[in-house]
C-alpha cells in the first residue's frame, strides 16, 4: 500500500458528509432489514410466555446479529466501491456470502481472549496498553477483513498500522466520530432502559415484588426490541462511514473501486461552500455547466447554488432552461420539483413555453399535487394566446376541478368557454362528453 497521507480531491472528505451518514440507515431498505433483525432477536419475548425461553432468546440473538452483520458488511463493501446510495446498488448484488461477517465475530472473540491473556500473564499495565491499542486499531482491523478477507491478517497489528499510516491523521478523526457514535448508542440504550423499566424499591413487599417482576416481563420485550433496533441503526452508520473512508482513500490503499462517482468539481464546490465562499462555488458550477448544458446533475447543482445566493432573478432564469432540459429527457417529476422551488422565490413563476405546461401538470397530478397542477394551468390562455393547446390544457384542468375538488360549476364554465372559442378543435367531442358528465354530477345522477 502507498504511504501517502493526502486525500484525493476528487472525493468529498468524509467529515463533510456526517449528516448523510446519520440519514443512511433511514432508507426504507435499510429500515426493513434493521426492523426484521430486531424483531427476530426478541421474538421469544414477543410470542413466548414460558420461563424457559432464555436459551432460545440467546440463539435467536446470535442468528439475528450474524445475519445483520451480513447487511452491515454489504453496506461497507458497496460504499467502499463508490455506491453511496442504496438506490445505486447493483441489481444483481446479493448479501456478501464469503463469511466476512462471521470472521469479524471470530476476530472479536479471539481479540477478547488475547486481551485476557495479556492481563493475566503480563499484568495490568501491559493489559491496558494492549487494550488501548486494540481499541484504536479496531476500525482498521475491520477494514483489513473487508480488504483481505482474513481473520489472522485482521489480528495482525502491523496490518492495521499499515492502514492507519496510509490514511494518516484523518484516521483519528474517523475514530473520534466512531467513538462518539458508539457512546451515543450506549446513552440511547440507557435512556430506553430508564424509561421502560419500572422503578425498583428496596421496601417492596412480596406482593409488590411479584407485581414488579410481572411488569419487568411485560416491558422486557419492548426494551430488547427497541435497544436492538437502536444498536443496529448506529452500527449501520459506523459501517457506512468506514466503507466511505475506504472509498475516499482507495488510491492511498491501492484499492480498485467499481464506481468513482464524485467529480473533482463537486469536491471543490463542497470545499468553497464549507468555507462560506458561495461566489467561487458558483463560478465552478457555471464552468462545469458550460461543458455540457444537458447534464442534469450540473444543472441541478447550479440552480441550488443560485437559490442559496442573493441572485433570485438568475435562479428563475436558469430554472426555465433547466425545465426545458428536463422535459427533453422525460424527467417530468424533477420538473415539478423545480417549478415548486421557484414558486418559493416568485409566486408568479410559470414555465416559459406553452408546450411545457401540460406534461408538468400531468406529472404533478400523478405525484398527488393537484393544486400545483391547477396553479400551473391557471390563466393559460392569457399567457399563451396563440397556443393551440389551450383546449387540451383546460380539459385537463376541468377534470381536476371535478375529480379532485368537486368544483363542478367552475369546471363547466371552463369547458363551455372552450366550446365557444375553439369550435374546430379535435378535442371538441371529448369536451362535450365531459360537460355532459358534469351535468350528471351536479344533478346527483352520477358519482365519481
Amino acid at each position: 500500500m502507498s504511504r501517502k497521507t493526502t486525500y484525493t480531491n476528487s472525493i468529498v472528505p468524509f467529515w463533510q458528509r456526517i449528516p448523510l451518514f446519520f440519514c443512511f440507515p433511514a432508507n426504507p431498505t435499510n429500515l426493513i432489514g434493521i426492523g426484521f433483525f430486531s424483531v427476530l432477536s426478541s421474538l421469544p419475548l414477543l410470542i413466548l410466555r414460558t420461563p424457559y425461553f432464555f436459551p432460545i432468546l440467546l440463539v435467536l440473538n446470535f442468528i439475528a446479529w450474524a445475519m445483520f452483520f451480513r447487511l452491515a458488511y454489504k453496506v461497507m463493501n458497496l460504499t467502499s466501491q463508490g455506491f453511496l446510495k442504496v438506490s445505486e446498488y447493483p441489481d444483481d448484488q446479493e448479501l456478501d456470502a464469503n463469511l466476512k461477517p462471521y470472521k469479524q465475530m471470530l476476530m472479536f472473540i479471539l481479540l477478547g481472549v488475547a486481551i485476557a491473556l495479556v492481563f493475566n500473564y503480563l499484568g495490568n499495565v501491559a493489559g491496558y496498553c494492549y487494550l488501548i491499542l486494540a481499541i484504536l486499531t479496531l476500525p482498521a482491523s475491520i477494514m483489513v477483513i473487508d480488504i483481505q478477507n482474513s481473520v489472522f491478517a485482521a489480528l495482525n497489528p502491523f496490518q492495521a498500522m499499515r492502514i492507519i499510516s496510509s490514511i494518516g491523521w484523518p484516521y483519528m478523526v474517523m475514530f473520534a466520530f466512531l467513538f462518539v457514535l458508539y457512546s451515543s448508542q450506549g446513552i440511547a440504550t440507557q435512556w430506553i432502559i430508564k424509561t421502560q423499566l419500572p422503578v425498583y424499591s428496596a421496601s417492596f413487599s412480596p406482593t409488590d415484588m411479584a407485581n414488579y417482576l410481572g411488569k419487568i416481563q411485560k416491558s422486557a420485550k419492548w426494551l430488547v426490541l427497541n435497544a436492538t433496533f437502536i444498536s443496529m441503526y448506529f452500527t449501520i452508520i459506523m459501517f457506512n462511514m468506514i466503507g466511505y473512508v475506504l472509498y475516499q482513500y482507495h488510491k492511498e490503499l491501492d484499492l480498485n473501486v467499481s464506481k468513482h462517482q464524485v467529480e473533482p468539481a463537486e469536491a471543490e464546490i463542497a470545499h468553497y461552500m464549507g468555507a462560506g465562499d458561495i461566489n467561487s462555488a458558483l463560478k465552478i458550477a457555471r464552468k462545469e455547466l458550460g461543458k455540457d448544458d444537458t447534464n442534469l446533475q450540473a444543472n441541478d447543482r447550479y440552480l441550488k447554488l443560485l437559490m442559496l445566493s442573493s441572485t433570485p432573478e438568475q435562479a428563475l432564469s436558469h430554472a426555465q432552461n433547466f425545465i426545458t432540459t428536463l422535459l427533453k429527457q422525460k424527467k417530468t417529476g424533477k420538473a415539478v420539483e423545480v417549478y415548486e422551488n421557484m414558486l418559493n422565490i416568485n409566486a408568479d413563476f410559470q414555465p416559459a413555453r406553452a408546450s411545457q405546461v401540460l406534461p408538468i401538470a400531468q406529472a404533478a397530478t400523478a405525484m398527488g399535487k393537484a393544486k400545483t397542477a391547477l396553479r400551473m394551468m391557471d390563466k393559460f390562455e392569457k399567457r399563451f394566446p396563440l397556443s393551440n393547446e389551450t383546449p387540451e390544457v383546460y380539459l385537463f384542468a376541468a377534470k381536476l376541478l371535478c375529480e379532485e375538488f368537486e368544483k363542478y360549476p367552475q369546471a363547466r364554465q371552463t369547458l363551455t368557454g372552450v366550446l365557444l372559442k375553439y369550435p374546430e378543435h379535435p378535442k371538441q367531442e371529448e369536451v362535450r362528453h365531459y360537460l355532459n358528465l358534469i351535468e350528471q354530477l351536479e344533478k346527483g345522477q352520477y358519482s365519481l
